[in-house]
């Protein structure tokens, strides 16, 4: 899975899709196979399919150590479709995890201000900004730089909205 990672990241979206289908088709409860399907799925901008194949991950391993992860892809692709609910939901229990990374409390904040919880998103977004004083549009580049145009137009609008610089 971390080949598929590198191939997705150099843009070889369908090299990266074929090799974690190998990985699928030699054993298909493979929950960190079906996760990096979805993640090679979402900078693909197939956010529908990206969403099937982590929430395929959850149901094959529930108690996964990189269930963050797995919610927070499910945020990202909830996002992608627009379902900022479905995103408030994935996000939130994302962030129950207390992982050291941001990204889960930003998508509560991004879903919040899309569904016009003001005060939800600024909560969300003082308490990345208590663990990472840095925080920045600057410190989302790892999403958005592999992002199709829309999806990067839409969320540094988010970003901007939220009044992050």
């Amino acid at each position: 899975t971390i080949h598929a990672n590198a191939l997705a990241f150099a843009g070889r979206h369908d090299a990266a899709l074929d090799h974690v289908n190998d990985a699928l088709k030699h054993n298909p409860n493979y929950a960190a196979a079906h996760y990096a399907k979805s993640q090679v799925l979402f900078w693909s901008g197939r956010y529908e399919e990206a969403l099937a194949s982590v929430d395929e991950a959850i149901i094959r391993s529930p108690r996964d150590p990189q269930m963050n992860s797995f919610l927070t892809s499910r945020a990202s692709s909830c996002y992608g479709l627009e379902r900022y609910e479905e995103m408030l939901d994935a996000a939130r229990a994302a962030a129950r995890f207390r992982a050291p990374i941001f990204w889960s409390r930003l998508y509560v904040a991004v879903a919040a201000i899309n569904l016009g919880d003001i005060d939800d998103a600024k909560e969300a977004l003082a308490s990345i900004r208590r663990e990472f004083p840095a925080f920045s549009k600057k410190s989302t580049d790892a999403l958005v730089l592999h992002q199709t145009p829309e999806f990067t137009r839409r969320f540094i609008a988010d970003l901007e909205r939220l009044g992050i610089n």
